[in-house]
């Protein structure tokens, strides 16, 4: 029995109470019984919950990638007219620039001489950057830039750097060759190494790792050689340097004027290199 089965007298829940029944008959003759009555609280209420949950779903805006394929790093134009390209992944939009840097040192002298918006699906996107030359001989680095296509976020891709123009030389990095001209190779063993060699003061070429030759007129009398590393990983190195063939300079003749020296033999000199950009070595040779 519950509380609301009573109309009143009920002062307790959860309490035993007497309960008393009775009939009556015609002839008025009666009979009673008593039963215990337990009185309980009331069942509680049930409430029922629905809960309702909210799924958001998140779009990943993946980042776009850029890499520079042309030019490469030493390429050299005999007009000021750049052709460069990238290839570009999630993207619509390339930005190409050129900044002037000094051709010994790599410092920057300009930021985004030049620069074109190049616009697309992609995923090859090309164009000319025309760079204004300030003297005969100017170097240059290439930068590119992919913008996102779903998000404000950028890519940059590695510079290439440097990038010669040069108006003055048919061949554009060789010197004239007479017929004194000297054969020589190098040897550079250095990561992510790359030398410019100058000879009496002209810029003769742009060394990378491993072997090359080539050849450099030398003068009668002293000539002096000079080589600063354009581009390294800041890991040491060697950097051997050898005239090959006649005519041969004079025996003996090298003198080190600058740098860190591991060997000296009758035709070559073979230097120790840090691996930092800038770093500079000199020596001289008599021709034979």
């Amino acid at each position: 029995y519950t509380a609301s089965s009573f109309r009143g007298g009920v002062t307790a829940q959860d309490a035993s109470y007497g309960f008393e029944g009775c009939v009556v008959d015609p002839g008025g003759l009666s009979q009673c019984r008593t039963r215990p009555v337990i009185v309980n609280f009331p069942p509680p209420t049930t409430t029922t919950t629905t809960t309702t949950t909210t799924t958001t779903t998140t779009t990943l805006c993946p980042a776009p990638s850029i890499t520079i394929t042309r030019p490469k790093a030493g390429d050299c134009f005999t007009t000021t007219s750049v052709p460069v390209s990238a290839n570009a992944t999630l993207t619509s939009k390339v930005h190409f620039a050129s900044d002037e840097i000094d051709c010994i040192t790599g410092a920057t002298l300009a930021v985004d001489e030049a620069s074109a918006d190049v616009t697309g699906p992609g995923p090859t996107y090309s164009t000319t950057l025309v760079v204004g030359i300030s003297g005969s001989r100017d170097c240059y680095r290439i930068k590119a830039r992919a913008f996102s296509s779903c998000s404000a976020a950028v890519t940059d891709a590695a510079p290439v750097q440097p990038v010669i123009v040069d108006t003055t030389f048919t061949g554009c990095l060789a010197a004239p060759v007479t017929e004194a001209a000297e054969s020589w190779s190098s040897d550079l063993s250095l990561d992510g190494g790359q030398i410019q060699l100058v000879m009496n003061g002209t810029a003769v070429s742009y060394l990378g790792r491993g072997h090359a030759d080539g050849k450099g007129g030398l003068a009668a009398g002293e000539n002096r050689i000079e080589a600063t590393l354009v581009d390294g990983a800041g890991r040491p190195g060697l950097w051997r340097f050898d005239f090959t063939s006649a005519p041969a300079a004079a025996s003996g003749s090298i003198h080190v004027i600058a740098g860190n020296v591991v060997s000296i033999a009758a035709t070559s000199v073979t230097f120790r290199l840090q691996g930092t950009p800038g770093e500079r070595v000199a020596f001289t040779v008599e021709k034979r």
